[in-house]
Protein backbone atom coordinates (compact mmCIF):
# COMPACT_ATOMS: atom_id res chain seq x y z
CA UNK A 1 0.00 0.00 0.00
CA UNK A 2 1.26 3.23 -1.15
CA UNK A 3 0.93 6.57 0.33
CA UNK A 4 -0.91 9.32 -2.22
CA UNK A 5 1.71 11.07 -3.61
CA UNK A 6 0.52 14.59 -3.57
CA UNK A 7 3.62 16.03 -5.40
CA UNK A 8 2.18 14.28 -8.70
CA UNK A 9 -1.65 15.21 -8.14
CA UNK A 10 -0.50 18.78 -8.47
CA UNK A 11 1.59 18.09 -11.78
CA UNK A 12 -1.02 15.73 -13.17
CA UNK A 13 -3.52 18.47 -12.48
CA UNK A 14 -1.81 21.24 -14.08
CA UNK A 15 -1.56 18.99 -17.16
CA UNK A 16 -5.11 19.63 -17.35
CA UNK A 17 -4.99 23.28 -18.19
CA UNK A 18 -1.81 22.54 -20.92
CA UNK A 19 -4.50 19.57 -22.13
CA UNK A 20 -6.88 21.90 -23.12
CA UNK A 21 -4.62 24.66 -24.14
CA UNK A 22 -3.27 22.32 -26.57
CA UNK A 23 -6.56 20.74 -27.77
CA UNK A 24 -8.27 24.15 -28.19
CA UNK A 25 -5.41 25.31 -30.45
CA UNK A 26 -5.62 21.68 -32.77
CA UNK A 27 -2.88 20.06 -31.36
CA UNK A 28 -3.22 15.94 -29.51
CA UNK A 29 -6.31 15.04 -28.27
CA UNK A 30 -8.87 14.68 -30.89
CA UNK A 31 -11.22 12.06 -28.82
CA UNK A 32 -11.25 14.41 -25.94
CA UNK A 33 -14.74 14.98 -25.46
CA UNK A 34 -16.57 17.77 -23.58
CA UNK A 35 -18.49 14.91 -21.38
CA UNK A 36 -14.82 13.13 -20.78
CA UNK A 37 -12.77 16.60 -19.51
CA UNK A 38 -16.27 17.57 -17.27
CA UNK A 39 -16.02 13.94 -15.43
CA UNK A 40 -14.07 15.02 -12.42
CA UNK A 41 -14.46 11.33 -11.23
CA UNK A 42 -12.18 10.13 -14.42
CA UNK A 43 -8.54 11.86 -13.49
CA UNK A 44 -6.52 10.18 -10.69
CA UNK A 45 -7.07 13.29 -8.28
CA UNK A 46 -10.94 12.51 -8.86
CA UNK A 47 -10.58 8.45 -8.41
CA UNK A 48 -8.71 9.33 -5.03
CA UNK A 49 -11.07 11.69 -3.68
CA UNK A 50 -13.96 9.03 -3.95
CA UNK A 51 -11.60 6.61 -2.09
CA UNK A 52 -9.75 9.41 0.31
CA UNK A 53 -9.68 7.93 4.17
CA UNK A 54 -12.81 8.83 6.29
CA UNK A 55 -10.06 11.23 8.48
CA UNK A 56 -9.51 13.20 5.68
CA UNK A 57 -12.90 13.43 4.28
CA UNK A 58 -13.63 15.02 7.26
CA UNK A 59 -11.23 18.28 7.11
CA UNK A 60 -13.35 20.80 5.60
CA UNK A 61 -10.10 21.61 3.01
CA UNK A 62 -11.19 17.63 1.63
CA UNK A 63 -14.30 19.28 1.47
CA UNK A 64 -14.05 21.84 -0.20
CA UNK A 65 -11.31 20.23 -2.72
CA UNK A 66 -14.19 17.73 -3.88
CA UNK A 67 -16.17 21.35 -4.61
CA UNK A 68 -13.57 22.75 -6.62
CA UNK A 69 -12.12 20.06 -8.52
CA UNK A 70 -15.80 19.25 -9.76
CA UNK A 71 -16.03 23.02 -10.71
CA UNK A 72 -12.45 23.10 -12.63
CA UNK A 73 -13.69 19.47 -14.39
CA UNK A 74 -17.00 21.26 -15.64
CA UNK A 75 -15.07 24.44 -16.44
CA UNK A 76 -12.96 22.11 -18.50
CA UNK A 77 -16.04 20.30 -20.24
CA UNK A 78 -17.10 23.78 -20.84
CA UNK A 79 -13.84 24.31 -22.63
CA UNK A 80 -14.05 21.52 -25.01
CA UNK A 81 -17.28 22.28 -26.27
CA UNK A 82 -16.77 25.93 -26.90
CA UNK A 83 -13.73 24.50 -28.67
CA UNK A 84 -15.93 22.56 -30.77
CA UNK A 85 -18.30 24.72 -31.44
CA UNK A 86 -15.56 27.45 -32.65
CA UNK A 87 -16.57 29.90 -29.58
CA UNK A 88 -12.63 31.17 -29.38
CA UNK A 89 -13.89 34.12 -27.23
CA UNK A 90 -15.78 32.04 -24.80
CA UNK A 91 -12.52 29.88 -24.85
CA UNK A 92 -9.98 32.97 -24.44
CA UNK A 93 -12.12 33.76 -21.95
CA UNK A 94 -12.33 30.88 -20.11
CA UNK A 95 -8.83 29.71 -20.62
CA UNK A 96 -7.49 33.20 -19.49
CA UNK A 97 -9.40 33.86 -16.05
CA UNK A 98 -11.53 31.43 -15.29
CA UNK A 99 -9.80 28.12 -15.45
CA UNK A 100 -6.63 29.03 -14.14
CA UNK A 101 -8.46 30.76 -11.19
CA UNK A 102 -10.24 26.82 -10.30
CA UNK A 103 -6.81 25.43 -11.15
CA UNK A 104 -4.80 27.49 -8.57
CA UNK A 105 -7.68 26.89 -5.87
CA UNK A 106 -6.98 22.88 -6.73
CA UNK A 107 -3.89 23.22 -6.11
CA UNK A 108 -4.02 25.28 -3.18
CA UNK A 109 -6.30 22.91 -1.68
CA UNK A 110 -3.62 19.92 -2.23
CA UNK A 111 -0.92 21.71 -0.70
CA UNK A 112 -3.12 22.26 2.47
CA UNK A 113 -4.28 18.30 2.75
CA UNK A 114 -0.84 17.69 1.58
CA UNK A 115 0.38 19.33 5.14
CA UNK A 116 -2.67 17.42 7.25
CA UNK A 117 -1.46 14.42 9.24
CA UNK A 118 -4.58 12.07 8.08
CA UNK A 119 -4.65 13.11 4.26
CA UNK A 120 -0.66 12.79 4.26
CA UNK A 121 -0.98 8.85 4.85
CA UNK A 122 -4.27 8.72 2.88
CA UNK A 123 -3.26 5.06 0.84
CA UNK A 124 -2.80 5.88 -3.39
CA UNK A 125 -6.04 4.67 -5.50
CA UNK A 126 -4.85 1.46 -7.44
CA UNK A 127 -3.42 2.30 -10.64
CA UNK A 128 -5.74 2.80 -13.35
CA UNK A 129 -5.46 4.34 -17.15
CA UNK A 130 -4.92 7.61 -16.64
CA UNK A 131 -7.59 10.18 -17.94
Amino acid sequence: MSTYDFDLALAQHAMWVTRLKLFTMGVGEAGLTPTLAADHTACELGRWLGQAPEACKALPQYLRLVEVHAHFHDLAGQVVEMAQKGDGAEVDLLLGTTLPEASNAVSQLLLQLRALDPCAQATAPPDQPRG
